[in-house]
């Protein structure tokens, strides 16, 4: 039986990341599931990397990765069960990095709209749905955030309020929540920025403070959450 991929994009200081990655390769695989081969990779090595992407007139895409480096492989839209993009932050390529400000920022530009180009053509197999230029998932100022939260029911802070504590949404499970009714609209939340994963920060008054697509996952139980999500996605 043919391996899927699951690839996770995630920079070398992103720790939670990469665990939760490592704990999506050791999650129990179900029977007659197909063997699961979790690729991680920096938004540096992703730059890098051969690009094929072409849009056809009925607006189907077609990609192809070739990554390098000590584990070069082609990655197929055939081979992409799920994709999760966390990096938040990347070089151009080599070639491009000493060219004047104006021209990096310009093919720094071109790559985001490549990155979410080819995201979105994956539908439902990348972890997060793109909307704007955020590879992350919806590129939402904070006040957007906080009406959706608004609207979901959740309570919200003023703009410049402190986080406390987080609730973690990732796939069918909630981390953090103090208590039901916190947790279902925090998953109405995810569900509304058509997030499967998703942190949310709340302040003193348990009120809705801050909102991110890619949360620090700095403890077991999130980092157990999050790989199962990964691996429910690719499933």
């Amino acid at each position: 039986m043919t391996k899927r991929v699951l690839l996770v994009v995630a920079d070398p200081g992103d720790v939670g990341g990469r665990a939760a990655a490592r704990a999506a390769a050791r999650h129990p695989r179900a029977a007659g599931q197909a063997a699961r081969d979790v690729v991680v990779v920096s938004g540096d090595e992703l730059a890098c990397a051969g690009w094929s992407h072409r849009v056809d007139a009925a607006g189907v895409a077609r990609t192809s990765v070739r990554l390098a480096g000590p584990d070069p492989r082609v990655l197929t839209d055939d081979t992409l069960a799920a994709v999760w993009f966390r990096s938040q932050q990347w070089l151009v390529p080599p070639g491009l990095r000493t060219a004047d400000a104006g021209d990096v920022a310009y093919a720094h530009a071109e790559l985001t709209a490549l990155l979410v180009s080819w995201l979105s053509s994956l539908g439902p197999r990348a972890v997060n749905a793109c909307e704007g230029v955020s590879p992350t998932g919806p590129g939402w100022s904070p006040a957007r955030w906080r009406q959706v939260a608004a609207d979901c029911l959740l309570p919200v802070a003023g703009a410049n309020a402190s986080t406390v504590r987080t609730v973690l949404v990732a796939g069918d499970e909630v981390v953090g929540a103090g208590d039901p009714a916190e947790a279902r609209a925090c998953t109405r939340l995810a569900a509304a920025g058509s997030c499967r994963v998703l942190e949310v920060g709340l302040d003193a008054g348990d009120r809705v403070s801050d909102v991110s697509t890619v949360p620090l996952l700095h403890d077991d139980a999130r980092i157990r959450a999050a790989g199962a999500m990964l691996v429910g996605v690719g499933a």
